[in-house]
This record gives structure tokens, C-alpha cells and sequence, in this order.
């Protein structure tokens, strides 16, 4: 069986191994503890934020057969929240999200989906592959401890394009293509409330202002009684603030939040940030995936598309379909 290493354990390397493993011997690699990428949730004390994503859609048919399982399983639940857009202070639009249209999230957290997609497949956690090489033997691999992995007959980039710059090597054919693509950042703000504070809406667009999206995180399913708020600022503050010191940051924030929704500070009993390098791109033009056949080597993910979640997966799916044609 020919064998394929996958950098990155986020949800296009996962959905990406799933699609692949029946007809290859799959390795993944994570430089964290968990699997997931941005599909990542925090813990303080009884308290869960989802300070990655917040949601998603599933429009293609593709995708909601591959999510179907973890529906049936309660790992995937409708989040039927209570939605409206501020326009700085002023409330401009309400709506509430129904499961005619559903918006979906992890449970109990968000990162329960990256945890169950993994439990699977074999995943080198806590390795962080510091460079890569073509022999004629395979692809070798090497982690920031000196360790190598492999020979592998395919070897899938399923990181930001930025990181697989760095550990590609320069024959490779899509390597020049990777400065093209620009990915945003984004700093996540996770506040727990005092329990007697009700704000009025589970989810929130922000406009004209320094943060772009506010959700009570506890209004999701399964996620208890806490009052906890996970706050985004938008691209262009966080890429404007990337060498700013991040407890400043986290203040700007929480006088924001205080500001649009018109809550007292003194009503915070814990807050914490998390700063996203990157978090988003906006919808692009070229290709699902990027491939060099001749070296089999490749790179997927959701910044070949758009900053979506949904976009991970087709970028993924694509991609598994063109290397098990090249078998």
C-alpha cells in the first residue's frame, strides 16, 4: 500500500486522510496537542470558548455526507441562535437561524469534531516539522527535534501557505505560487460573565468598529450555564497590531465590547485572548488545491478557496481525488 504523510491536522488534513486511507497508509502530522486547527475551543475552570471558529454551513452534498456521521453520533449539533448586526452601538438587523438553514457547531465544544475525526488515524501529536526532503527513496521528513519521518511516497501541505513556504523545497512547482495567497489575522477575546448579565442576541456581525463578530458562547448547545463571550476584532485591527503587546490588545477589546453592547466591565469575571496569525482569507480565483505530480507532493486547505470551513473540506476532497487517480 503506498504510503502518504499529511502536515497539519485541521479539518482538510483530516477530511483529506478519511477520503484517502482506504487505499493508503496515512500519516498525520500535528505540531499541537490536539487535532482540530482553527476548529479549537479553551477551558477555564467549568468554562468552554470556542475561540476559533464559531460556525458553519454545509451547502454541497459532498460535505454534509462526510459530516452526516458526526450528526448522527451528537458530535455535530444545529445551533439555533438568536442573530442581529450592530452597526457600531446601533442594533440594524435581527434574524434567528432555524434548521431550514442550519448553522453548525462542535459538541460539546468545537474542537470535539477535530477529536473525533482523529480518533481513527494515526497522528504524530506535539511534532512540528521543521523541514522536508525528496530522496529517491521518498519525502523524508525532520520535527525541531532532529527526528525524521518516512520515506513517503506523497506528502500533502495542509497548513497556511506561509508555513508551508518555509519547509518547501525550492523545486517544488507550487512553491512560487504560495506567496500569492495572503492570509489575515485575528484576535479572539474570551470573556466569562457574571450569570445575572443577559445580553439580548446569541450571535452578532459588528460593524464600524475595531471587532467584527460577538457570540455568547454558552447559547450554543451543550455548552452549560456559564455566561462566557467570545469576541473577533476584525482582519485589519489584528494585522495592524501584530507586535502590539497582547494584554493591551485584550483591553482595547473589552472596552469595545463594553462599549457596542452597552455592559458594565465590572459584570467580567474572567478574560483571556488569543491571538490568530492566521485566521482568514478572502474568496480566491485559482485552483481547489495545489499539486506538483511529478514530485508528488501537494498542498490543501481552506485559503485555496476561502475562509470557510466548508472550504477546508472541497479543498481537501478535490485534492484526495486527484492522488488517488495518480495511483
Amino acid at each position: 500500500m503506498p504510503t502518504i504523510a499529511i502536515i497539519g491536522a485541521g479539518l482538510s488534513g483530516l477530511s483529506l486522510a478519511h477520503q484517502l486511507h482506504a487505499d493508503f497508509d496515512v500519516t498525520l502530522f500535528e505540531k499541537h496537542y490536539c487535532a482540530g486547527g482553527r476548529m479549537a475551543s479553551r477551558q477555564h475552570d467549568k468554562s468552554w470558548f470556542d475561540h476559533g471558529a464559531q460556525f458553519f454551513t454545509a451547502k454541497t452534498d459532498a460535505f454534509n455526507d462526510f459530516l452526516s456521521p458526526l450528526i448522527k453520533q451528537g458530535v455535530i449539533q444545529v445551533w439555533n441562535g438568536n442573530f442581529i448586526e450592530f452597526k457600531g452601538e446601533q442594533i440594524v438587523r435581527r434574524d434567528s437561524w432555524t434548521t431550514e438553514y442550519p448553522h453548525w457547531v462542535g459538541c460539546p465544544t468545537m474542537s470535539a469534531i477535530g477529536c473525533s475525526l482523529s480518533t481513527s488515524l494515526q497522528v504524530n501529536y506535539s511534532t512540528l516539522i521543521s523541514s522536508t526532503i525528496h530522496t529517491a527513496q521518498g519525502w523524508m521528513l525532520t520535527d525541531d527535534n532532529q527526528q525524521t519521518f518516512g520515506p513517503y511516497d506523497w506528502l500533502v501541505f495542509s497548513l497556511p501557505p506561509q508555513q508551508i513556504a518555509a519547509i518547501t523545497p525550492p523545486f517544488i512547482s507550487f512553491k512560487e505560487t504560495l506567496s500569492n495567497y495572503e492570509m489575515r489575522g485575528c484576535c479572539a477575546l474570551m470573556l466569562e460573565l457574571d450569570t445575572s448579565i443577559k445580553l439580548e442576541f446569541d450571535a452578532a456581525v459588528v460593524t464600524d468598529t475595531n471587532i467584527s463578530w460577538i457570540s455568547v458562547n454558552n447559547s450554543k448547545p451543550e455548552r452549560g450555564n456559564n455566561t462566557t463571550v467570545v469576541v473577533h476584532s476584525t482582519n485589519t485591527w489584528a494585522d495592524s497590531h501584530q507586535r502590539s503587546d497582547l494584554q493591551q490588545l485584550k483591553l482595547q477589546m473589552i472596552d469595545e465590547f463594553c462599549r457596542v453592547t452597552k455592559t458594565q466591565a465590572s459584570y467580567i469575571k474572567y478574560s483571556d485572548i488569543k491571538r490568530w496569525q492566521y485566521a482568514n482569507i478572502t474568496k480566491q480565483t485559482g485552483p481547489d488545491y495545489l499539486i506538483d505530480t511529478k514530485h508528488h507532493a501537494a498542498a490543501c486547505g481552506d485559503w485555496c478557496i476561502q475562509g470557510r470551513v466548508e472550504a477546508a473540506f472541497t479543498s481537501a476532497f478535490q485534492l484526495a481525488e486527484t492522488i488517488n487517480s495518480e495511483r
